[in-house]
């Protein structure tokens, strides 16, 4: 499957050069236990199959409305596969959060990219330069300015 999405096609002008994936899964925000999904599906993004069932048995107990949480392709128990690759991948403890899979089908722990900058990361700072600013009280009266 990943070197299907990897595979330049005729239809399309991008070649993909690697596919980044999340090990944390999408209902429950943490690290999967059984990366699983739909037999049908067709993303390599897994969501924790336990999750999934404790919550759509919860949820759905009087309907049969079982949807996959990231395609929302229709997804009844019967057709959940838990994905092996992701399982080994899984079992060996990596230490990020985030994969990468390269063309060849293998994977590595995704790494963001930095600038030249030692400790600099390409993001925009999450506070704005401080910059002296003058005050001007606007409650005042022009002649009681001074």
């Amino acid at each position: 499957m990943i070197k299907d999405k990897m595979t330049n096609s005729f239809e399309s002008e991008v070649a993909l050069m690697s596919l980044r994936v999340s090990l944390l899964c999408p209902l429950g925000k943490m690290k999967m236990k059984w990366p699983c999904r739909g037999s049908d599906c067709k993303h390599l993004q897994c969501f924790d199959g336990e999750l999934y069932v404790q919550l759509y048995v919860q949820m759905n107990e009087k309907k049969s409305s079982w949807r996959c949480p990231l395609c929302k392709n229709f997804l009844p128990f019967d057709d959940l596969t838990v994905d092996g690759y992701f399982l080994d991948i899984l079992a060996s403890n990596p230490s990020g959060l985030d994969i990468e899979f390269s063309q060849d089908g293998s994977w590595s722990v995704f790494e963001e990219k930095r600038t030249g900058n030692i400790g600099k990361r390409d993001s925009v700072p999450s506070t704005p330069p401080v910059s002296k600013a003058r005050v001007i009280d606007l409650t005042l009266d022009s002649d009681e300015e001074d």
